[in-house]
């Protein structure tokens, strides 16, 4: 796993569907931009990597920001969706809003290879409970890669 897969994999509610091995499908553009940014340069203070070596990721993921993600607008059906997930579910409002996104996603797919992944357990349940499949990033990160970890 490349550093920056490993790090894309601890960045806090990395929401995202997955229709095909190649693509990613992801609604919170802007958060992952700043997320992905703001860790590379934390792991970049604390020595864990060279300034160069950060600067030539950061570059490269926005690189492929056109190549592998899919900015996703929102609808106006998929608020009405929120809500009811809301409902539903004991998500909080922009969790739904994640969830909807990927539901309807999966109907215009048309794909049950569609995989919700997040690091968050409760969203994760909810979008287990909603018939999509789902992976926690964390499951998969070695201990001494974990987010926050202390140097």
């Amino acid at each position: 796993m490349s550093p920056l897969q490993s790090l894309l994999h601890q960045v806090a509610e990395f929401n995202l569907v997955s229709p095909s091995p190649g693509l990613l499908v992801y609604s919170r553009f802007q958060s992952l931009l700043r997320e992905v940014a703001a860790a590379l340069a934390v792991i970049e203070r604390v020595g864990r990597i060279k300034r160069l070596e950060r600067d030539r990721e950061y570059r490269r993921f926005t690189a492929q920001l056109t190549n592998r993600y899919a900015i996703v607008p929102l609808t106006t059906s998929d608020f009405a969706t929120a809500a009811d997930l809301t409902q539903r579910q004991p998500l909080k409002g922009y969790d739904a809003m994640q969830l909807a996104v990927a539901l309807r996603y999966s109907q215009v797919l048309a794909s049950p290879q569609i995989t919700f992944v997040t690091s968050d357990n409760t969203l994760f349940t909810a979008a287990q409970a909603e018939g999509l499949s789902a992976d926690n990033p964390a499951s998969h990160v070695a201990p001494e890669d974990t987010y926050g970890r202390r140097i």
